[in-house]
């Protein structure tokens, strides 16, 4: 059913000047939250006007460009938060059964996606003020002996979690280094991270030992990140290509063969979980209020297509989250934020804005599940978790 969210206050629209003023990325995102005054400032002085002027390669057409909203959608089921979490980050299980969400204290809610009720509850925070920061769920596959296993990042923690008992299967210590994300490889078999320490680091998954520290380019064209990394993607296709960016401006394109940086693209301002790959197309969300989500090539680095991401005023929704779809949703895309109007939007793969879901609180994470029967995309609200059911492709 597609109408308002009631629950959300309709703002009236004003003249978009392309200029933000608003609060910075540290005032709602916990992972950024945790700075000292000089980082402070110095994200507040990145942030102001770096953006990409070069010309589309795929411009849309005006009208695809003018639409504002599409159509107005509503959830599907929610689930509040209890005792008063906030929510950071969010995962699918394989099945779809199953969401995880990992919360500003350390603790990681189970849900059930079908009736969204709460099936465990886990405090990982070992009494420390541990902020879960990332959470993906490990595939499934033949060759563990424990299954429904989830990988977390907890400061500078990594933590390997049966799902179903909340039992620490593995730990890994980055010291000096808050993790800001974590992805793991399509096939299982490795894992990777990034964070404050401006490294990607890859992981064996059978072992959890280290087997690269991405860190440098080739010191000519490319180089490594200057500054905190929250985005990072492994290329589905391709078991050696990892795509990361962060707060120094920078999309960074990583091949293991040769452990450093071989292509670069300057302009997203990339403050969460708003780094995919697909194919050989990037997928950016910039934390900024002018052409935020974007589509580049990853051959060439150029770029492909600004999405429309109307924001009627300065304040409205800034990008912490953005996806591709995958399996029977592979055809879509998603975005979501925070500011005055936080919200999630979805476009076809042609750059079609189909729709708008307005909500109460800022998306801080998200995650698509295509399944042949449902096509599901859970938002990681700071104060719920929102899911919407699209249906069958």
């Amino acid at each position: 059913m597609l109408k308002k969210n009631p629950s959300v206050q309709q703002r009236p629209e004003s003249e978009d000047d392309g200029y933000y003023d608003g609060p910075e990325p540290g005032n709602t995102y916990e992972a950024a939250s945790v700075l000292s005054a000089k980082e402070k400032g110095s994200i507040r002085r990145r942030g102001e006007g770096v953006e990409s002027d070069e010309p589309e390669l795929r411009p849309l057409p005006p009208a695809l460009k003018a639409v504002t909203a599409g159509k107005l959608l509503v959830p599907s089921r929610t689930h509040p938060y209890e005792q008063q979490l906030e929510g950071l980050c969010t995962a699918f299980n394989e099945t779809g059964d199953t969401i995880a969400v990992g919360c500003r204290n350390g603790r990681v809610l189970i849900i059930n996606s079908n009736t969204m009720q709460t099936m465990n509850l886990f405090d990982l925070s070992g009494g420390n003020a541990a902020a879960c920061t990332a959470v993906r769920f490990r595939a499934d596959l033949s060759a563990y002996q424990t299954q429904n296993v989830m990988v977390l990042a907890l400061e500078s923690q990594l933590l390997h979690v049966h799902a179903s008992t909340g039992n620490v299967l593995g730990r890994v210590e980055e010291p000096g280094n808050k993790i800001h994300n974590v992805v793991v490889r399509q096939d299982g078999l490795s894992f990777a991270t990034c964070g404050s320490d401006l490294a990607v680091r890859v992981y064996d998954d059978h072992t959890n030992k280290l087997t690269a520290t991405l860190d440098h380019g080739d010191g000519i064209n490319t180089t490594g990140h200057s500054n905190s990394v929250f985005g990072l993607a492994w290329k589905p296709d391709d078991p050696n290509v990892l795509v990361s960016g962060g707060w120094d401006h920078t999309v960074l394109i990583w091949d293991l063969r040769v452990r450093r940086s071989v292509r670069s693209i300057y302009g997203p301002y990339v403050c969460g979980d708003s780094l995919d790959v697909k194919g050989d197309t990037i997928l950016t969300g910039s934390w900024r209020h002018t052409n935020p989500l974007q589509l580049w090539d990853l051959g060439s680095t150029r770029l492909l297509t600004n999405l429309p991401f109307h924001q009627p005023q300065r304040e409205s929704c800034l990008l912490y989250a953005a996806k591709f779809g995958t399996g029977a949703a592979q055809n879509l895309m998603f975005g979501g934020g925070s500011g005055r109007d936080p919200c999630l939007k979805i476009y076809m793969h042609t750059g079609e804005l189909l729709g708008t879901m307005l909500l109460p609180s800022a998306v801080h994470g998200l995650d698509v599940k295509g399944l042949p029967k449902s096509r599901m995309v859970a938002m990681c609200c700071a104060t719920q978790l929102t899911l919407l059911d699209m249906g069958a492709s």
